[in-house]
């Protein structure tokens, strides 16, 4: 755990972000607990990024890329689709044992969403479901004991550093 910490803290440095530490710590902690090889299919999962060109340029089949970008990958549970967006070209299974470039890209993802909102609460549930976060969702989420946000924010708590 140490390691992936470290990397935390280290990634958050290049966006200037060191207050997040916590956050993204809370994140990967609800997401997979830890885990750098979770993975989860999600069949209804329907944003992909040009499936079919990359699986042209990988040499693999069209469905599996389309299973692989329907997956969400690693500590920080990116979904295969956002990280085409967000310009990975390798194979996505690889990111399994990557565990810095599961981070790098679950902050720049996160980055992304607080950019779009501006707003930390709004960022987190982002995080959980994309980019069709309303300022009300947040108040919603919050009188939720078992919400998105709230497993984020209770998590978060333990990595507080005093």
């Amino acid at each position: 755990m140490e390691k992936i910490i470290n990397t935390v803290e280290d990634v958050l440095k290049e966006y200037n972000k060191p207050e997040w530490r916590h956050i993204i710590l809370g994140i990967i902690q609800t997401e997979s607990s830890f885990n750098p090889l979770a993975c989860r299919f999600e069949k209804n999962y329907k944003w992909l990024k040009n499936p079919l060109k990359f699986a042209k340029s990988l040499g693999i089949t069209a469905d599996t890329e389309i299973v692989f970008q329907k997956t969400s990958w690693g500590l920080m549970q990116v979904m295969g689709a956002v990280y085409r967006e967000l310009g990975y070209q390798g194979y996505l299974n690889a990111l399994s044992t990557d565990t810095e470039r599961q981070i790098r890209y679950g902050i720049r993802h996160f980055h992304r969403l607080f950019s779009h909102y501006g707003d930390l609460y709004r960022a987190i549930l982002g995080y959980n479901r994309g980019f069709g976060v309303k300022p009300d969702d947040v108040k919603l989420a919050l009188l939720d004991e078992g919400s998105y946000l709230n497993k984020v924010l209770r998590h978060s708590k333990k990595f507080i550093e005093v």
